[in-house]
């Protein structure tokens, strides 16, 4: 795939990880481990796999919850656009080192950090306006958002 074609679907997917962490580069990871199945590789992806897993449910669970999602919201900031630039690492599939994904990994750092301030800027005037009555349902229309283009991305990644 070319090369500027691989970098708009890294940021695609770090942008992502701005509204869910840890789908993006759940959906990465599960690509990776099948590319390269040897069995050493295979277990740890599986472990990386599984500990996503994880922490994507209780992420998923907490951003229904209007009070919680605030906390987490906050928590997410940092942890957000780390997630993202190393999604974008993950996908641009830098071997070369520190300095050939740090490109990638600020890009997609970046991006995530813009998905997430724009999310949780959304969240707080859904909060003040409806007193967090319609945050729930925003949490859903992202969780469709995401899914949908994470899997069109992962087509992309995969043609």
């Amino acid at each position: 795939m070319e090369l500027g074609v691989t970098f708009v679907l890294a940021l695609v997917m770090a942008g992502l990880c701005g509204l869910r962490a840890f789908l993006p580069p759940l959906v990465v990871g599960c690509m990776m481990m099948a590319q390269s199945p040897s069995d050493e590789t295979t277990a740890l992806q599986a472990a990386g796999i599984l500990v996503l897993l994880t922490l994507g449910f209780v992420e998923w669970v907490a951003d229904k919850i209007p009070v919680i999602d605030h906390v987490q919201d906050t928590v997410a900031t940092v942890i957000r656009p780390i997630i993202g630039g190393l999604t974008a690492v993950m996908v641009m599939q830098y071997d070369g080192g520190v300095l050939s994904a740090l490109p990638a990994f600020l890009a997609g750092g970046a991006a995530a950090l813009g998905v997430h301030a724009l999310k949780a800027t959304t969240r707080g005037v859904s909060t003040v306006s409806t007193g967090g009555a319609a945050n729930p349902a925003l949490s859903i229309l992202e969780d469709v958002t995401v899914l949908g283009l994470v899997v069109a991305a992962r087509m992309a990644l995969a043609g």
